[in-house]
């Protein structure tokens, strides 16, 4: 019988890349797979090359080189598991000790598995067996969720036609909208955090613009939310479409991507620059004349990159800042802000659509915009964490909105400011991001919270403006298209909807009067 081919070093690499894909699938395109599914596996199959010029014998070479990529691949799990272990006073769950470890379970297991003299043909057909199985498990259900997904799903090809604008003469201002991700409303950061935010909520409205003090939002998350606010419609088409008992992300995800009013304003001439964030839905856009990204790494890809020894390696030698998720995030912020104040400065009508993460996880600024240390972070209530963000968006918005207003009356841009959702109801301090079972058991008061968000707008040109109250992220752009372009889409009842769960995405409940001031 030949020798048979040890296949399992690159089936063994492939599989966690599989594995946290097929995790991932409502959320993450297929796309994203291709190319660090590619790295491992070269990666996997550049060791085995150097390990066999060395060792002279593929089967036994094929052995260490498993070894070596299971201990890669588990690294970050194991680390997150004894992260809080102690022995005799020391946090033995430390990098440095579990690298260690690792270390010394990388050279001890290839030395005494190259001291295997038997015959390796059997062990290497049971390995063999043993890594396809594992691949075959994770990849059937990214092959079955491939095949059943219908063509026919796409909430745009089933949208209202877009707006028709009047012709107007003069110049098209350009147009700015900023998200803030879970900045509290007003009135919920008095009653849950004890933080009075008028000052500035003031200067605001001391630099024109009009603040809707009592805004709330649409959906409790940023998904929903900020697809009602660039389509400029509910989202009960999704009911249908994707079907009330769907844990698809992805219908609602479309929408975000060839959204109505990126698809309006391109159409009266503007320029689109998206600036994106690190999550996958707002990272790029398709729609985007120019997309301005900090970070080459997919979510998907650091993720994967987490599950590694990588960035505790390199940070211990140094040099690890581009590789730590919670540095790459305080850089990204600030990239952001930069790139907002010099995206319109082409003398061409440009709408811009950034989404900061601020004040969500990870908190990694203090109100100065000093990075936290996960030490001093974790020294700190979830309270402050959040207030200490909160205050650092508030000054960089108002540097930003200073920067952009800096120029003539008469080139002033339209400027929205707003957020997508407050921060999470019923916080407990040992689970500061809760992934809640059900939003319809939600209380009132938690439901207030949540949905009690910021919303301001600088509308040049326009005399005593005016907002609706309780005005929604639903009912932006139909104002702005009605001001400033003529449109007649008039403005819809201002509705908060949660969705039922994780499982029922689409399965919407009315929560207005609970949440409504």
């Amino acid at each position: 019988m030949s020798r048979p081919r040890p296949l399992h070093p690159v089936l063994f690499a492939a599989f966690p890349v599989l594995n946290l894909f097929q995790q991932n699938l409502d959320e993450v395109a297929l796309g994203q797979l291709l190319v660090p599914l590619g790295v491992v596996v070269g990666g996997a199959l550049t060791l085995l090359v150097l390990t066999v010029v060395t060792v002279k014998d593929l089967q036994r070479a094929a052995l260490p080189v498993s070894l070596w990529i299971l201990l890669f691949f588990s690294y970050g799990y194991v680390a997150d598991a004894v992260a809080e272990w102690e022995v005799a006073g020391v946090s033995v769950g430390r990098d440095r000790y579990v690298l260690a470890a690792w270390g010394l379970l990388a050279v001890a297991g290839a030395f005494l598995l190259l001291r295997i003299r038997r015959p390796l043909a059997d062990a290497t057909r049971v390995l063999n067996i043993v890594a396809a199985a594992m691949v075959l498990v994770a990849s059937v259900p990214i092959a079955v969720d491939a095949v059943k997904q219908p063509s026919s799903i796409d909430p745009v090809a089933g949208s209202s036609p877009l707006p028709t604008p009047e012709n107007r003469a003069g110049p098209k201002p350009d147009i700015y909208y900023v998200i803030f991700d879970r900045y509290g409303g007003e009135e919920a950061l008095k009653t849950f955090f004890s933080f009075d935010n008028d000052p500035f909520l003031d200067s605001l409205e001391s630099r024109g613009f009009v603040v809707a003090r009592d805004a709330r939002a649409n959906y409790p998350n940023t998904a929903h939310s900020l697809a009602a606010a660039l389509n400029m419609r509910y989202l009960e088409d999704l009911t249908r479409i994707a079907g009330s008992t769907s844990s698809d992300w992805r219908p609602v995800y479309s929408l975000l991507g060839r959204h109505d009013v990126g698809r309006f304003l391109k159409a009266q001439g503007y320029r689109y620059v998206h600036i994106g964030s690190r999550w996958e839905p707002t990272r790029n856009n398709p729609l985007a004349d120019e997309n301005v990204t900090f970070d080459p790494l997919s979510e998907f890809s650091r993720t994967l990159l987490d599950t590694t020894p990588i960035g505790p390696l390199s940070r211990g030698l140094g040099g690890g800042e581009k590789l730590d998720p919670r540095r790459v995030e305080w850089g990204r912020v600030q990239f952001q802000f930069e790139q907002l104040v010099r995206a319109g400065n082409d003398g061409k009508p440009t709408f811009v659509f950034a989404h900061i993460l601020l004040p969500h996880e990870p908190y990694v600024f203090d109100r100065a915009g000093t990075f936290l240390t996960e030490e001093q972070v974790g020294s700190r209530s979830w309270h402050r964490n959040y207030l200490e963000q909160l205050m650092f968006a508030n000054e960089m918005m108002t540097r930003s909105v200073d920067r952009l207003l800096s120029g003539p009356d008469g080139s002033d841009p339209i400027i929205v400011l707003s957020s997508d959702e407050g921060p999470p109801p019923g916080v407990d301090p040992s689970n500061p991001n809760p992934d809640p079972e059900s939003w319809v058991t939600k209380t009132t008061p938690q439901l207030r919270q949540k949905f009690g968000i910021l919303m301001a707008l600088h509308l040049p040109g326009v005399r005593e403006p005016e907002l609706p109250s309780g005005m929604t992220p639903v009912n932006i752009f139909r104002k702005l298209l009605s001001l400033y372009f003529g449109s007649s889409l008039p403005l819809l009842p201002d509705e908060s909807y949660v969705w039922e769960d994780r499982q029922h995405l689409y399965r919407f409940v009315r929560v207005t009067d609970q949440v409504a001031s």
